[in-house]
């Protein structure tokens, strides 16, 4: 019979911008409920989790959630990971942005739990190569990926139950591999079918490790009964079951096999891969909008508190939640879209403080399509415009960091998901549509209605620019369908 190392780790994450309410019914649910059962069971090692928002949230609402944790860190039963502070998808922002973000939760975590982390929780388990030098140089030594990302370069069966160790110039990180079977037979409460597995790989050939990570959430929803009794299997079974905690696992030794692992997520790939980007405008908009303040964040010079607190809004807009259809509602939570777009309004605004800012129209590709967008920045209103259909896709009023124009397109999410209606038109300002007469308005809403024009959806011509009148003028010429016949329109 053969040993079997076991690490073991719960991961917690709260989005940015979700009511009070919401966070104080998940800690009383979930958070307070797993760790006063974990603080029980002493002997059990275990890692944990912690997105900055969350941490923030319990250390004003239930300092004494820290107290525990301290003890628990003091003792070395718990290991607190690292990760990016507002649980950005780390591909898809700035490098700088990416060490910034894991800098201020490292510092965080060593400021109350008096430890430095060893080990960055990547969000999503969204994975690029280029991160294992990026988390090297932000002083990590591991991370976490799951075991199916492992299968898309072939190594599958009792291969994911090895560290693994990977590098992006010449930086290794270390790499422990998550067993999702396992993990989500422990948060579905299939307590046997678990123990069955893990007992199996006491017959292994190899010393094996197993790495099970769960979401508190998903564990307590089926009640803690499941989870008291894993952890009193493990208790009972430490003569040949061996818990330890990442960092001690890995002390003084390195991974013996070495991987390069291929652009992969948690669930499915396509969500990092930018495949949301491509096919869901309204997505990439609030992408557009987020890579648009970076570089306004980004000129400031010579105010490092300004430019601190320019970029730290800026970072509450990254948060992962509103870039893809994820659990939490993603983009189409509205009070999630609309905490992105105050950060990055109030960032922007931070910008102009003392700057002598002077209202204008900027000529840019914002939304990255390959044509010129035009943004009027104002003193009170931001309008942004863009040429096809001649619409206004962003309209902000600068005093509520509001964004009049925060609206969906009704459509399928890429998951598949029947929330949503398919929308044939987008969901912007200003855009031109011709209707037959008889047409009724409850056709137009449930958009059921014939259209007689070519506007709507085409490319509007910018005729001038006038920056001292500050306006635009756009045209289109096209036509109008009535009684079989075509009408030059323009």
């Amino acid at each position: 019979m053969n040993n079997v190392h076991l690490v073991f780790g719960i991961h917690n994450y709260q989005p940015f911008g979700l009511a009070n309410d919401t966070y104080e019914e998940n800690y009383q649910k979930y958070y307070k409920k797993s760790l006063i059962l974990l603080n029980e069971y002493r002997e059990i090692p275990v890692f944990s989790y912690y997105s900055g928002t969350l941490l923030e949230w319990i250390e004003i609402n239930h300092p004494e959630y820290f107290v525990l944790l301290s003890e628990m860190v003091k003792r070395k039963q718990l290991e607190i990971l690292s990760g990016a502070f507002y649980d950005p998808i780390l591909p898809i922002i700035s490098n700088a942005d990416k060490l910034g973000q894991i800098e201020k939760l490292t510092t965080f975590i060593r400021k109350h739990f008096g430890k430095k982390p060893r080990g960055c929780w990547v969000t999503e388990m969204a994975w690029e190569h280029s991160l294992a030098y990026t988390l090297k140089s932000s002083g990590m030594e591991y991370t976490i990926l799951n075991d199916d990302q492992l299968s898309n370069i072939g190594v599958n069966g009792e291969g994911v139950y090895f560290p693994y160790i990977t590098e992006d110039q010449g930086k290794t990180i270390s790499l422990l591999i998550n067993s999702k079977k396992l993990s989500k037979l422990l948060e579905d409460g299939q307590l046997n079918e678990l123990i069955k597995e893990i007992n199996l790989l006491k017959t292994s050939r190899n010393s094996s490790l197993v790495v099970i990570v769960v979401s508190s959430e998903a564990m307590g929803r089926r009640g803690y009964e499941h989870f008291e009794e894993f952890l009193e299997y493990l208790r009972n079974n430490r003569e040949w079951l061996i818990m330890q905690n990442p960092s001690l696992y890995l002390k003084g030794k390195l991974p013996e096999r070495r991987v390069y692992i291929s652009e992969t997520n948690y669930n499915r790939a396509f969500y990092f891969s930018r495949k949301y980007l491509s096919q869901n405008d309204d997505i990439n908009l609030i992408y557009a909008r987020m890579t648009h303040t970076n570089i306004l964040v980004n000129q400031l010079r010579g105010d490092r508190y300004k430019k601190r607190a320019a970029k730290n809004e800026l970072w509450k807009g990254q948060c992962n939640s509103v870039y893809w259809d994820s659990y939490k509602g993603g983009i189409y939570n509205n009070r999630l879209r609309k905490a992105a777009y105050r950060s990055f309004l109030e960032a922007e605004k931070i910008t102009r403080v003392d700057s002598g800012f002077i209202p204008s129209i900027l000529t840019v590709d914002f939304d990255m399509d390959g044509r010129n967008e035009f943004l009027y920045q104002g003193k009170v209103i931001n309008v942004f415009v863009h040429q096809k259909s001649g619409a206004i896709i962003e309209l902000d009023y600068l005093p509520s960091s509001w964004n009049y124009l925060d609206t969906l397109n009704r459509r399928n999410d890429l998951s598949g998901s029947k929330r949503s209606l398919e929308g044939r038109y987008s969901a912007k300002a200003f855009i031109d549509r011709f209707l037959p007469l008889e047409e009724k308005i409850d056709n137009f809403k449930d958009e059921k209605y014939e259209e007689i024009g070519n506007f709507s959806g085409s490319n509007y011509t910018v005729v001038d620019i006038n920056t001292g009148k500050q306006s635009i003028q756009f045209r289109k010429t096209g036509f109008i369908n009535s009684n079989g016949n075509k009408y030059p329109f323009r």
